[in-house]
């Protein structure tokens, strides 16, 4: 009955369809358990809980991102990909959206900003990027520099962080 109230209030029939469709295809929640089965209360709360949470991180990590992008214009690369690897490191849910707003602050309304994950071809590292565009470079390395330092001291007691860059793509 908790979960079925939980549903209800917090998500429209097509979320918790999409929800659950995207769960066990980012989450690896490989199982035949349908959105109705556990708002019916077939499994235990023990099973349900987790599952619970799960689902709730995941709609905090979307609305961020998709916050990030109303608010800020940030562009997400591969959302799914930022998704999963922020689902894996929750904390960072906290710091990245204060992060943006002082880089966008920072580098200008004009500037375009991307997030994405990045794979590392010679470890099996990953990390997230902001990456930075701008009209103009001059002077850049040194606000680069500055924003890499602020991420740094925003995420110290935390790896990963997000590593602020350019690919000096001009726009």
């Amino acid at each position: 009955m908790a979960v079925q109230n939980w549903f209800q209030n917090s998500c429209s029939a097509d979320q918790v369809s999409t929800i659950s469709e995207t769960a066990s295809k980012n989450l690896e929640i490989k199982s035949s358990i349908t959105a109705k089965e556990l708002t019916h209360g077939r499994f235990s709360s023990d099973f349900v809980e987790p599952l619970k949470l799960k689902y709730t991180l995941y709609i905090e990590i979307l609305k961020s991102l998709e916050g990030l992008q109303s608010n800020l214009g940030i562009q997400v690369l591969n959302k799914d990909k930022v998704i999963q690897y922020i689902f894996r490191d929750s904390e960072m849910l906290s710091i990245l959206p204060d992060l943006c707003k002082l880089v966008k602050e920072k580098i200008g309304a004009e500037a375009q900003l991307f997030l994405r994950v990045y794979h590392s071809p010679e470890t099996s590292e990953e990390h997230l990027d902001l990456i930075i565009r701008k009209k103009d470079y001059s002077d850049f390395l040194s606000i680069l520099n500055e924003l890499s330092l602020l991420s740094f001291e925003l995420f110290k007691n935390q790896k990963p962080w997000v590593h602020i860059t350019s690919d000096l793509v001009k726009i």
